[in-house]
C-alpha cells in the first residue's frame, strides 16, 4: 500500500528537518577556511614566531642593560682618574698633560694607568665608550650623554692644542752629556712655567666630572 505524501510531510520528523533547514546559518567561508589545516598551521606559525620574537627582543633589552652599566662603569672610573690629575699636585707639569691624554685615549702602556673593566674597551677612547653607551640607553637618556660626547671633544681638542703649544715653546737643546745630565734637563722641562691654557683645561675637566650620571663629589 503506498503511503500518501501528504502523510510524510505532516509527520513531525519532516516538521522537524524543515525547521532546522530553515533556521540554518549559511557557513561562512572565512570560518571555512580558518578551519582548514592550511589555516590552523599558518596562525600556529605566526604566534610562534611573534613569541620568538618577544623573546629575543626581552633578551636583547637585558643584554642592552648589562652593557650600558658596564660602561657607565668603566666611563665614570675614566672620568674620576682624569679629575684626579687635574686636581693633583703635578697639575704644573706636561706629564700631568701627557697622561690625562693617555687615560682619555685608553692608552693603558703605561704600568700606573688602570687597566679597562674589560678587553672590549681597550684601546678605545673616552668618546668612543661616551657613542655606545648612546646607542643602548633609553632614548629619554641620549640627550643627556650628547651634550657629555661634546663637552668631552671639546676637551680633548683644547688638550691636543695646548700640548702642541708647549711643544712649541721649548728651545732646542743639546742632549745631556750623561744619563744624569739628560735626566735633570727633562726634568726641567717638564715644569711649566706659564700658564698654556692648562688652568683653565682643567677647570673645563672638574666641571665635566661632576655631570650628573658620572657625578663626583667635592671633599
Amino acid at each position: 500500500m503506498r503511503r500518501n505524501p501528504a502523510h510524510l510531510r505532516d509527520s513531525p520528523d519532516h516538521a522537524g528537518r524543515a525547521a532546522a533547514t530553515r533556521h540554518s546559518t549559511p557557513r561562512s567561508p572565512i570560518w571555512a577556511f580558518v578551519n582548514t589545516p592550511f589555516a590552523l598551521f599558518l596562525f600556529s606559525s605566526l604566534f610562534i614566531g611573534l613569541l620568538s620574537f618577544s623573546y629575543g627582543q626581552w633578551v636583547k633589552r637585558g643584554e642592552q642593560r648589562r652593557t650600558a652599566e658596564l660602561l657607565d662603569l668603566e666611563i665614570s672610573l675614566r672620568v674620576k682618574d682624569v679629575a684626579a690629575l687635574a686636581e693633583g699636585k703635578n697639575r704644573d707639569r706636561y706629564s700631568n698633560l701627557r697622561n690625562i691624554d693617555r687615560i682619555i685615549r685608553g692608552d693603558t702602556e703605561k704600568f700606573w694607568i688602570r687597566q679597562p673593566l674589560s678587553n672590549d674597551f681597550e684601546k678605545k677612547s673616552l668618546t668612543t665608550l661616551l657613542w655606545q653607551l648612546y646607542l643602548v640607553v633609553p632614548t629619554s637618556q641620549q640627550a643627556s650623554i650628547r651634550s657629555a660626547i661634546r663637552t668631552w671633544v671639546d676637551i680633548n681638542a683644547n688638550l691636543a692644542r695646548i700640548r702642541y703649544q708647549i711643544a712649541d715653546s721649548l728651545p732646542d737643546r743639546p742632549r745631556g752629556r750623561t744619563t744624569e745630565e739628560e735626566d735633570k734637563l727633562a726634568e726641567a722641562e717638564d715644569v711649566l712655567t706659564k700658564d698654556f691654557g692648562h688652568a683653565a683645561l682643567y677647570s673645563q675637566i672638574r666641571e665635566a666630572a661632576r655631570f650628573g650620571r658620572w657625578q663626583l663629589h667635592d671633599n
